[in-house]
C-alpha cells in the first residue's frame, strides 16, 4: 500500500497521519510568488523531476524566440488566493501548447477516463478531429479544470512583439471557461527578449526562456541525459485564481495535477509530462492513455501554517 503522509504540527508535536491514496504527496508551501518565471526559494524542492530526453526538440537559444521545448521540474505552492505551478525548462514559440490538469477531490464532478472533449475556443480540447479530447486521464483523476497557454508570432497589429492565448475548460460545467480570444493577445516581448509575461482575468503567467540545461533531444535516446532536469531554475510559471478551482477550497484542500507539452492543436503529445511517464519513450502521439501509460499525478496538500514554529517545514 502506497502511503501519503501529512505532517501537522500540534502542540509542539509531529503528528503523522496516513492518506491511502496512490500518489506521492507534496505538502506544498503558503507563499505568495513572484511570477517571473523563475523558482522562488519559498517553493522548496521540486515535486517531480523528467525522466526523458524531450520529443519535441532540445532548447538552446536562451531568448523566446527558441525551437524545441521540455518540462524539467515541476513546483507548487499556493495563498489565499492562487495556486502557483511552475514547470522549468521551455516552450516553443510555435503555438504549441503547455497545459496544466487539475482534478480537486472535493469535487465530485468533472470527468475520469477518456476525456469526451468541449467545443469552444480555438478548439483545443475537441475531441472531433483535433483538440486534446479522447485522452485518457490518469485512472486516479476526476479532471476539473484544465489551463492551456501557447504562444508565437500571428503577425497582428505589431509583427514584431509576440502573441499568446490564454484558454481555461471547465470540466465540471463542460465548458471553456476562458479564452483570451482571437486577434491573439499581444505581449510588450520581442522574439530576441528573454522572458514573457501578462495577466488576464485574473490568470497572471511568466516564461523565462533563458534556459539551455536540463534534458537533451530525443536524438541522444533514453533515459534523459543533459544538466541534472533538477538543476533547471527557469521555466514556464502560472497564478491560477483558486476561485476558478471548481470545488470546495480551504486548509485541508488535496488536489491531484499533472502538465504536459502539446502541438499547438492540442491533437499530438510530447513526451514531456511532469511527473513524467514511469517509463521514458518518444512521443505520447494522439489521444495518449495515461493510465496505461502509468503516470501518477503528483498529490498538492494544501497546509498553511497554524503555529510560528511550523514555518520551518516550509523553510
Amino acid at each position: 500500500m502506497n502511503l501519503s503522509i501529512r505532517f501537522s504540527l500540534v502542540t509542539g508535536l509531529l503528528i503523522l497521519s496516513a492518506l491511502t491514496v496512490s500518489t506521492a504527496l507534496a505538502e506544498i508551501p503558503e507563499i505568495t510568488a513572484t511570477i517571473d518565471g523563475t523558482v522562488d526559494v519559498g517553493y522548496g524542492a521540486a515535486i517531480a523531476v523528467q525522466n526523458a530526453n524531450t520529443s519535441f526538440g532540445d532548447a538552446n537559444s536562451g531568448i523566446l524566440d527558441t525551437a524545441g521545448g521540455e518540462l524539467d521540474a515541476l513546483y507548487a505552492a499556493h495563498d489565499a488566493t492562487n495556486l502557483y505551478i511552475l514547470s522549468t525548462g521551455n516552450v516553443e514559440d510555435n503555438w504549441n501548447g503547455y497545459y496544466i490538469f487539475i482534478d480537486n477531490i472535493a469535487e465530485t464532478g468533472g470527468e475520469s477516463g477518456t476525456f469526451s472533449g468541449i467545443s469552444g475556443g480555438d478548439g483545443i480540447f475537441q475531441s472531433a478531429g483535433n483538440g486534446i479530447g479522447g485522452m485518457t486521464f490518469p485512472s486516479i483523476m476526476n479532471v476539473d479544470l484544465i489551463v492551456a497557454l501557447k504562444f508565437g508570432d500571428s503577425g497582428g497589429s505589431d509583427p514584431l512583439l509576440l502573441d499568446y492565448r490564454l484558454q481555461v475548460a471547465n470540466l465540471v460545467t463542460g465548458t471553456v471557461a476562458l479564452d483570451s480570444g482571437s486577434p491573439d493577445q499581444v505581449t510588450d516581448d520581442a522574439p530576441t527578449d528573454t522572458v514573457m509575461d501578462d495577466a488576464y482575468s485574473g490568470y497572471t503567467f511568466a516564461l523565462d526562456q533563458s534556459n539551455v540545461l536540463g534534458v537533451e533531444g530525443t536524438g541522444i535516446g533514453f533515459p534523459a541525459t543533459g544538466t541534472d532536469p533538477a538543476s533547471v531554475t527557469t521555466g514556464m510559471e502560472f497564478a491560477i485564481p483558486l476561485a476558478d478551482i471548481p470545488g470546495t477550497i480551504d486548509d485541508s484542500t488535496v488536489l491531484y495535477v499533472f502538465t504536459a507539452y502539446v502541438s499547438a492543436d492540442g491533437n499530438f503529445f510530447s513526451n514531456q509530462t511532469l511527473p513524467p511517464v514511469p517509463t521514458p519513450q518518444d512521443h505520447h502521439g494522439t489521444d495518449p492513455d495515461y493510465t496505461a501509460l502509468g503516470l501518477t499525478p503528483t498529490t498538492l496538500q494544501f497546509s498553511p501554517p497554524t503555529a510560528v514554529s511550523e514555518w520551518s517545514l516550509y523553510n
